[in-house]
């Protein structure tokens, strides 16, 4: 891979980072989930739905550009194989 290619992997990790924040804290907030479970759930549920949500968040962070750069890996396996064929 040339520098090229290196920063456009870069920059899609990075956009992809920008989206999961803004998704995590902006439009699926703690409310959204209060008042989608508050029928169905009791408030003691829900408190613990939210903090096992926000002990794993960095989770996110590890795995989506750790899966990003492995499919982009198959992908370029599957070409390269498919060039000698």
């Amino acid at each position: 891979m040339g520098k090229i290619e290196i920063w456009k992997i870069y920059g899609i990790i990075v956009l992809i980072y920008y989206l999961n924040i803004i998704l995590s804290s902006g439009i699926i907030s703690d409310d959204i989930y209060v008042n989608t479970y508050s029928g169905q759930l009791s408030s003691e549920m829900i408190a613990k739905m939210l903090s096992i949500k926000s002990k794993y968040a960095w989770l996110n962070y590890l795995l989506v550009p750790t899966f990003l750069v492995l499919k982009t890996g198959i992908i370029a396996l599957c070409f390269w194989v498919g060039s000698f064929i």
